[in-house]
């Protein structure tokens, strides 16, 4: 391996105001026709060896050239220097293409506001960025990360507010993000969001430590090469105080893959895996999906939220690795450790949709963790497509709704969900249907955003979507379009008042049907009708003002108004009423 350079400043002793930022030039060390001082493309530093630390300063560019070939061999190490709030150290290209790091990695330490963007590194023996400690502030973005070691590893002590976006991190030997660090706090969260972490053989994403955000990522087929592993991993080791107050959100977590071990056992494969003595994990708003082990897992952790998440055609168990577990269970509160004070309790479990397959179950706890207590479910809706069961309570199982919410306390619902799309394969497949049973039977979690980014309704629908209000016409018999219409409502959405507008266009000598208005629930309840008497206008305008018909407000929402002309027309249109 070639020798490092450190980028070396000491603050406290030298106060340098760099008003002139400047663009460095970086060429691999195999480019020797500059004279290596580093200011233009022709003169650029021969390799990282060559950098002169001392005189890179906040708000300056290190660009790394790719017009020579690649960084082979090459290892940057960046050590005591920084930039600043307002003026971090980039380190990028230019138009000759993407600068290539080969079998070299960059190394952090002491070291904060420096900012890695659109540089790929590959085929490191390590990771292929080392983030050591005291590292905070550093932006890796639109990075690839490859058939290295490791994609990312965060080390014991580095510190906070760092941030992974836009990033590609793949085939590497072992996770795609390795975090063993618990030194961020409320407020200086590191963020990792919008990744592609896929085909890593361990873990997308291990994490070991305490206030991360990891969000809006596509993870899968990872763990490839070990038991153990699940698409995002929560874990600690044994009551050190790790795993806690993460937040999970907005990931869509498939196809993750389970091993087994020389003696066929593989217990994982998980979209999302809240592990042992961990705890006060917030988890809303993912979907998993096509994983070989169940959709979220808690195991033996406490004091969880997991909201608002869609799990469907879980446990594919391609390595058949599963057999001896508990139970098999889309989503599963399990509890494994000697120790009873660190079972799992008091999850609070609302808003979650859950599909299962085959001999699957959609929800399982064991009596563990019913008696370490306090784990609640509430308006979730749970289904096995094939009609077997739905649940288990210890060692009781079943598929009816009533005996489920009286064992369990729950509120919970067992029904068809009636979704867009019935074999899921993407993210967007788990979009609502018209009448799908989800829509708006959800409890108020305090969240605002959906899965897509969509406001969420009071209530809110249960799983990872809400109801796109598009317009949308059933039953308008194409030959009468010209006699009758029924236009949107607007505004829409709306507050207080509303107009529904609709055409009926009388023929001389054709006897006059009275047009029927009428608005109805998402249970499809009668709401308020509006009878037309005695009119022969042409254009009618009706005016809502969010009243039944007994003059009650009804609450936010959307409905449907339907127009009826005898058994001649009828046509559909949504609204959505927020207060």
């Amino acid at each position: 391996m070639k020798k490092s350079i450190y980028l070396t400043i000491l603050f406290g002793i030298i106060l340098y105001n760099h008003l002139d930022a400047t663009i460095w030039y970086v060429y691999p060390e195999s480019y020797t026709d500059g004279d290596n001082s580093g200011t233009n493309p022709i003169n650029a530093f021969q390799g990282f060896v060559s950098i002169n630390g001392n005189a890179i300063q906040p708000g300056d560019t290190l660009i790394l050239l790719a017009d020579k070939g690649n960084f082979t061999n090459e290892t940057m190490s960046i050590g005591y220097k920084s930039g600043t709030a307002g003026n971090p150290i980039l380190i990028t290209n230019n138009s000759t293409g993407t600068p290539v790091i080969d079998s070299g990695y960059v190394f952090l330490q002491n070291a904060s506001y420096i900012t890695f963007d659109n540089i790929t590194i590959q085929q490191s023996p390590y990771s292929a960025i080392n983030m050591g400690d005291s590292v905070s502030n550093i932006v890796i973005k639109n990075c690839i990360l490859t058939t290295s070691g490791q994609g990312i590893g965060i080390a014991s002590s580095t510190g906070d507010n760092n941030l992974i976006e836009n990033c590609i991190i793949t085939n590497n030997e072992y996770n795609g993000i390795g975090i063993d660090s618990n030194a961020c706090s409320p407020g200086n969260e590191t963020r990792i969001r919008n990744c592609i972490i896929s085909d890593n053989g361990y873990h997308g994403i291990e994490l070991n430590g305490n206030y991360y955000i990891i969000e809006e990522n596509i993870v899968e087929r990872n763990g490839n090469s070990i038991i153990g592993t699940s698409g995002i991993h929560i874990f600690a080791w044994p009551y050190s105080n790790r795993g806690l107050h993460n937040i999970i959100r907005y990931n869509f977590c498939n196809d993750n893959i389970e091993i087994a071990d020389s003696t066929g056992f593989g217990p994982d494969g998980n979209g999302i895996q809240l592990d042992q003595y961990t705890g006060f994990n917030q988890v809303y708003y993912n979907i998993c999906l096509d994983n070989d082990g169940a959709g979220i897992i808690v195991l033996d952790s406490k004091s969880n939220k997991i909201y608002n998440n869609s799990l469907a055609s879980n446990y594919e168990d391609s390595a058949n690795g599963h057999v001896g577990l508990k139970f098999l269970a889309e989503l599963a509160v399990m509890s494994l450790l000697t120790d009873s004070n660190c079972h799992s309790k008091d999850n609070i479990i609302k808003n979650n949709f859950v599909y299962a397959e085959d001999s699957v179950l959609a929800v399982g706890i064991d009596n563990e963790s019913i008696i370490a207590s306090g784990n609640a479910f509430s308006n979730n809706l749970y289904w096995n497509k094939d009609n077997n069961d739905v649940w288990q309570w210890s060692a009781t199982t079943g598929n009816d709704e009533s005996t489920w919410n009286s064992i369990s306390s729950a509120s919970d619902f067992i029904e068809d969900p009636n979704w867009a799309v019935l074999n899921p394969e993407q993210a967007e497949d788990f979009k609502l249907s018209d009448y799908s049973a989800l829509l708006q039977r959800g409890v108020n979690v305090g969240l605002i955003r959906d899965y897509e980014g969509n406001p969420v309704l009071n209530p809110p629908s249960i799983g990872a979507y809400e109801y796109e209000f598009a317009v949308e016409e059933v039953h308008d018999k194409s030959a009468l379009s010209k006699r009758y219409s029924l236009s949107q409502n607007y505004p829409n959405p709306f507050i207080t008042k509303t107009v529904i507008e609709f055409r009926v266009k009388g023929n001389v000598g054709v006897q006059y049907i009275e047009p029927l208005l009428q608005i109805y629930d998402l249970a499809g309840r009668l709401v308020k009708s509006f009878p037309i008497h005695d009119s022969r206008f042409t254009i009618h305008k009706v005016t809502w003002d969010g009243k039944n018909n007994l003059g009650e407000n009804v609450n936010s929402g959307i409905y449907f108004y339907k127009l009826k002309v005898g058994d001649e027309f009828s046509q559909i249109k949504k609204l959505l009423l927020l207060r």
